[in-house]
């Protein structure tokens, strides 16, 4: 109509001579727009054009197929069938978890189902009777295909079976190693099939023809056995009968998993992230999908229909069928199992999801009743950062979580685990975990900060005894003082409150606490329901009844009160109940109580405000009834208000919250199907993209599943919360969501717990389902604290975190209190010896190798505070706890840097001292060439003069003054000689030293006509000697043998060298005068010789001994180190 609106001709003025010719144009106009019209219509005729419709699930679909009868059906968990414009889904029996079909018609479908045991069951279901068929295999069946009603073939791991009227017969192994996926044939003798690896083979009359060798083939279609079609990475072939022919090679083809040939010839490729070609007279286009999920079959239905299913269940149609186009709400799972490969991810009861690794991410931790339990370590920072299959990484052994005890060689299968908790037990910043087992004693695993535990179960005053039977824990500041006390719920005792001292230390106060029981108890959950700060207890037993407690603790006294009996709780007879939590149903800012039976219907008690539990399950659930374990809530799809996820043997069940009414099940619109023994169940936002996820353990007949929420935008409001004068997880903590609209318009009410459902524990993290667009307030209040905080222009999208104080104060309290209990800490005693043992060592380096130089003071204090931090950064960085071996691996690293350091500074000040030394010496030599060579000098040339004067006077005595300067040549001389071997390093032993003495009291004796006795017992291995002692001995020694020849008027000298006791001993006597010792007679005083001896023995260390008598001569020992 606004074709011709364009067009259309101005009026024609009737009166004009124009008037034939206007005409004229006018119908040419008329035909123009005729011609754009049908242009128009016959490209959109020949567009393909998809719509999305309702699949009724948001499980991914693996495969749609097309019946010989035109009726439609898909796979994703479950078999679903497009009936009357709708799928639903065909309520078909199977153990386990399907895992393949193929429809023959719609009342004739064989469908495969894989068990625990890594095989399968097959099923044929036909005129309403579903019979049971023992499989071909002995693993899994990977594929089935049907070329008539009565004859099939299915595949396994390299292994190929037909199906003769439900009778298997096996055929040769294919010649492949992987799993057969697809295949496709006319007879059973030849047929086409492709690997998992995407190996592509023939088998005709018992031979396999691999095809395409190196490629790698996606998808293929046969039109018959001369004429196909094979998809590679980059490439679609035509497969003949004579050769294979490239049709269209493009890198965009490698984007592309599955593809249709349709009746007209026309090739539609599907792929990642909705991606659409059509392949048409040699050309490739790009065809609009309208979605952005990945998508994995096509399928063409005889009346030329086509389906192509993917990710999250999306299903785009095409065809003449007036099929209601679908509203996306955005809302449901998609379901991942996070080990895809080996084995089925059962045996799992309790759930953990709290970020145990630090990085801002929740991690999930399964515990496993019988097999080692699961830490899946989260490594999505988005929904395409994914790591592997799914973004988590399984690493329970290598940080140390699997809750084996070090002294027991390995788990024993007796045990039992089963429930978990996780919380900041000692407010250092982390998650620690508790494990509850059935039989031996509980676990209590102690985070570094980084994700790496401690086991201390076998620490006194831990509470991990044998409790007999334990099922679940839960935590909760019971008394307000600050930290984390604890709950756990036994069937065979007495269920155990234990009392934290602050440092992660427990005592036993169940009986002054009033909550003695004489067993059964299974789950417990913390809330507090009448709003007086303290957090009130829920039990569930599966005998006796229910029991819900108000705790009336106050200074200090912790004391609970059972209020059962004035509650609807107190009119239930005992149904084995299990998962109890606590959640805010209708937004009235008062928690309620769900509990899940297993012999009766589920109940869920409406508080009336002030703490009374009134019972509302008929009004809010329905009649329904189901064998459940776990159940948690959470607004799932964003509308404000919490849904519920119960965990159950057989279906699990999504229900919906509408509007705080009621709740409805749409289990199948969201994606959240899992059939099973199904047990724990947790959230949190997993890949933190602002919705929450949610995780459920399956025991057996099955694996259990993370769902992650794939809603689109962005409608939620998330809060974090830290304590710091309350505990460090704020566990306590309540939270309103307040619509800015109406101020008193309550939009959410949240309460911070840990431990809940059936034995598992959720995220802390806080979320909000807000409307986009809409501006909220947020009213905070922390359990030990009198402020209550408020956060102003809340919208969809936020993030907050929100510290219970700030600044210095915060700062002040919050080390203080680490301080505090770190001191406080039986387990850290001997932490603290070590620290006070390193600081008194390094005092004690200071102060006994303090030096007065500044440099090398400076490097001793920096060095020790050096020392000082890196013990403490190991400590602190490693698990290095007493008693064990690593105990001492940092002090022992201390103690090596500090050995280092000393040797260091020893090596450094010997280098320094040495060099002084040298400077000593060269003014020594410099002052000894003055004093005794200048002096001899000096004197010669005196001489010399007056024989100069003297040759002109005849009567003078000229040989006595050539003698004199002889004399005092050789004198000079030998003060050369000296100072040149003094200085000489290679006479550095005691070797060349008495060599030397030998030599010069040989030569001055024997000029001096004195008799002379050498002794000499010096090994002949060199021995090293310092500079400064080997001048000083022979100084001595020099001086020594002066003084026989000037002043004792001996005849004959003895001199011997020996080692006594690893020492030097130099004796000298002789037979002279000697001197009274004890007066003052001349020989004594007589110069300053025997001062200087004195002098250099005491700067030298020696010990020099000289005893003389009046007229029996005199001896002199030196004593040295060597």
């Amino acid at each position: 109509m606004k074709t011709l609106i364009l067009f259309k001709p101005d009026n024609i003025n009737s009166n004009s001579g124009m008037a034939g010719k206007d005409s004229f144009f006018s119908t040419a106009r008329v035909a123009l727009v005729l011609l754009i019209i049908v242009a128009i219509w016959t490209n959109k005729a020949s567009s393909q054009e998809f719509i999305k419709v309702n699949s009724s699930t948001k499980s991914d679909i693996q495969r749609i197929l097309v019946s010989d009868d035109n009726s439609c059906f898909f796979f994703s968990s479950k078999i679903y069938a497009f009936n009357k414009g709708s799928w639903s889904r065909l309520n078909l029996p199977w153990e386990g978890n399907i895992n393949n079909f193929f429809p023959i018609s719609k009342d004739d479908i064989w469908y495969s189902s894989s068990l625990e045991n890594y095989t399968s069951q097959v099923y044929h279901y036909h005129n309403g009777v579903v019979e049971n068929i023992r499989p071909p295999f002995a693993n899994f069946i990977t594929g089935i295909y049907f070329i008539n009603k009565d004859v099939g073939i299915f595949s396994s791991f390299s292994e190929l079976a037909v199906c003769d009227h439900g009778k298997f017969i096996l055929l040769h192994p294919a010649p492949t190693r992987y799993s057969v996926i697809k295949i496709w044939g006319n007879s059973t003798n030849d047929f086409y099939f492709i690997t998992h690896n995407g190996e592509f083979f023939r088998y005709k009359d018992g031979v396999f023809t691999h095809l395409l060798t190196g490629e790698k083939v996606v998808d293929f279609q046969f039109r018959d056995s001369g004429h196909g079609y094979a998809l590679t990475k980059n490439r679609l072939y035509a497969i003949l009968a004579d050769k294979n022919k490239i049709l269209a090679e493009d890198p965009q083809l490698s984007a592309f998993s599955c593809f249709k040939v349709l009746y007209d010839e026309t090739i539609i490729l599907a792929g990642y992230k909705g991606q659409l070609l059509k392949f048409r007279d040699g050309k490739l286009k790009k065809i609009n999908s309208g979605c952005h999920e990945n998508l994995a079959c096509i399928s063409q239905s005889p009346d030329g229909d086509i389906w192509i299913g993917g990710q999250n269940g999306r299903i785009l149609y095409s065809g003449k069928s007036n099929i209601p186009v679908y509203q996306d709400t955005d809302h449901g799972f998609s379901a991942h199992q996070l080990i895809s490969y080996g084995i089925n991810t059962d045996d799992e009861y309790g759930i953990g999801i709290n970020d145990v690794t630090g990085d801002g991410l929740p991690d999930i931790y399964s515990v496993c009743i019988y097999s080692p339990n699961r830490l899946y370590v989260n490594y999505m920072r988005d929904k395409n950062s994914l790591v592997g299959f799914s973004g988590f990484s399984e690493e329970a052994s290598e940080r140390q979580a699997t809750g084996n005890i070090a002294s027991e060689k390995k788990e024993s299968l007796s045990d039992l685990k089963l429930g978990i908790s996780e919380a900041d037990i000692d407010n250092d910043g982390d998650q620690d975990i508790y494990l509850c087992y059935l039989k031996n004693r509980n676990r209590l695993l102690l985070n570094n900060g980084k994700g790496k535990f401690r086991n201390v179960s076998v620490q006194p005053h831990r509470a991990c005894e044998d409790l007999h039977r334990s099922n679940s824990a839960s935590f909760a500041d019971v008394d307000l003082d600050g930290d984390l006390d604890l709950f756990v719920a036994n069937e065979e005792g007495s269920n155990r409150l234990f009392e934290n001292d602050g440092t992660g230390h427990f005592f036993d106060i169940t009986n002054s606490a009033g909550l003695q029981s004489s067993g059964g108890g299974m789950c417990s959950s913390f809330a507090d329901i009448n709003q007086d700060g303290y957090p009130d207890l829920a039990v569930s037993f599966w005998y006796p009844g229910n029991k819900l407690f108000i705790n009336e603790s106050s200074k200090g006294k912790i004391h609970f009160r059972d209020i059962t009996s004035q509650t609807d709780i107190a009119k239930v007879e005992p149904a084995k109940s299990n998962a109890v939590v606590f959640a805010d149903v209708n937004n009235d800012g008062f928690n309620d109580l769900f509990i899940a039976n297993r012999n009766s219907h589920n109940k869920l008690y409406i508080n009336n405000g002030k703490g009374i539990m009134l019972d509302r399950s008929v009004q809010f659930l329905g009649p329904e009834v189901y064998l459940s374990n776990g159940a948690v809530f959470a607004d799932f799809d964003q509308d404000g208000y919490q849904d519920l996820y119960l965990s159950n043997v057989g279906e699990c069940v999504y229900y919906k919250n509408i509007q705080g009414k009621r709740f409805e099940e749409h289990t199948s619109e969201f994606g959240a199907e899992l059939s099973g023994y199904c047990t724990g169940a947790a959230t949190g936002d997993v890949d933190n993209d602002g919705d929450v996820d949610l995780y459920v353990g399956n025991y057996t007949g099955g694996s259990s599943k993370l769902f992650l929420n794939i809603s689109g935008e962005k409608r939620s409001v998330k809060v974090r919360l830290e304590g710091i004068v309350s505990n460090r997880d704020a566990i306590g903590a309540k939270v309103w969501l307040i619509c800015n609209v109406r101020p008193d318009s309550l939009a959410g009410y949240r309460e911070v717990t840990a431990g809940g459902g059936y034995s598992s524990v959720s995220d802390k993290e806080i979320v909000f389902g807000v409307s986009p667009g809409q501006l909220y307030r947020l009213k905070i209040k922390f359990p030990n604290s009198s402020d209550t905080l408020y956060l102003e222009n809340i919208k969809a999208g936020d993030v907050r975190f929100v510290a219970e104080q700030s600044g210095i104060k915060a700062f002040f309290n919050k080390e203080s209190r680490s301080v505090a209990g770190f001191v406080r800490n039986s387990e850290n005693q001997p932490e603290l010896l070590k620290y006070l043992f390193l600081v008194v060592l390094l005092l004690f380096y200071l102060i006994k190798y303090h030096s007065k130089e500044r440099l090398i003071f400076n490097i001793q204090w920096s060095s020790s505070i050096l020392i000082l931090m890196v013990f403490t950064l190991i400590n602190q960085s490693l698990l290095y706890h007493w008693p064990s071996f690593t105990f001492f691996i940092s002090i022992g690293i201390a103690l090596g840097l500090l050995l280092i350091l000393l040797l260091g500074t020893e090596r450094f000040v010997a280098r320094k001292q040495a060099a002084k030394e040298k400077v000593e010496l060269r003014e020594k030599l410099s002052r000894d060439l003055h004093d005794d060579l200048a002096s001899t000098l000096g004197s010669i040339s005196i001489y010399s003069n007056s024989m100069g004067k003297a040759l002109d006077h005849p009567g003078a005595d000229i040989p006595k003054l050539s003698n004199k300067i002889a004399g005092l040549s050789q004198v000079a001389m030998q003060s050369i000689s000296d100072i040149i071997w003094m200085t000489s390093p290679r006479n550095d032993t005691l070797q060349r030293l008495v060599a030397k003495i030998h030599i010069y009291l040989t030569e001055i004796m024997t000029d001096n006509g004195i008799e002379c006795i050498v002794n000499l017992d010096i090994p002949e291995k060199e021995m090293i000697l310092d500079e400064k002692s080997r001048n000083n001995l022979y100084l001595i020694m020099k001086e020594a043998l002066h003084n026989v020849i000037k002043h004792s008027g001996a005849s004959s000298i003895e001199f011997n060298a020996k080692l006594v006791n690893g020492r030097g001993l130099f004796l000298l006597s002789d037979n002279g005068c000697g001197y009274d010792e004890d007066k003052d007679s001349p020989a004594k005083n007589r110069g300053n010789g025997l001062i200087n001896m004195k002098h250099r023995a005491s700067e030298s260390g020696f010990d020099l001994q000289i005893n003389s008598f009046v007229g029996n001569g005199t001896k002199i020992s030196i004593s040295f180190k060597i």
